[in-house]
């Protein structure tokens, strides 16, 4: 019985720690600035491939390149593709993007003034695993609370009934 409740005890300190450091590099990649997203697409591999997590700095478009991969909005989803060209005109600076698996550019130019991002970082698979967390954290942070509330009680209960058998327990002259 102590074996089982040691490794359940240990189990719960090492995933709490694991949601610890996990909940800390959300916290600093925000401070700094960067955003996180899951490639849900194809059309960047396999520089980018499909369930990878990118890590994605805000950037000024002006500081984009030819050669870049960048995220950037569109009404109803986030693109992240290369850029094949860059134009001037009378609007201001025009991104062209292109998929590195798709055959043709992008229909709709990237203007300057939507949000845009560099990929700074992508780690292959581990979107997936970002997607099945975003699922289940809930429930393990509740089953960790649980854990944690229901030692406690057991250790306060303890506690009591080693007291009532100090007190009980026959003088010895």
């Amino acid at each position: 019985m102590r074996f089982l409740r040691r490794v359940l005890i240990g189990t719960a300190s090492v995933i709490t720690v694991a949601l610890a450091v996990f909940a800390a590099a959300l916290v600093l990649m925000r401070v700094l600035g960067y955003s996180a997203a899951v490639v849900m697409g194809g059309s960047m591999a396999p520089a980018l491939p499909l369930g990878s997590l990118i890590l994605v700095e805000p950037t000024a478009p002006a500081a984009v390149s030819v050669g870049d991969v960048i995220t950037f909005v569109l009404p109803d989803r986030l693109i992240t593709h290369r850029v094949i060209a860059i134009e001037h005109d009378d609007l201001g600076i025009r991104l062209m993007t292109k998929g590195d698996a798709n055959d043709v550019p992008d229909p709709v130019a990237v203007r300057a003034g939507g949000a845009i991002g560099a990929v700074r970082l992508s780690v292959p698979l581990a979107g997936y695993v970002l997607y099945e967390l975003q699922g289940w954290w809930r429930a393990v942070a509740l089953s960790i609370v649980l854990a944690l509330a229901l030692d406690t009680v057991r250790r306060r209960l303890w506690r009591v009934r080693a007291a009532r058998a100090h007190r009980i327990a026959p003088a010895v002259a």
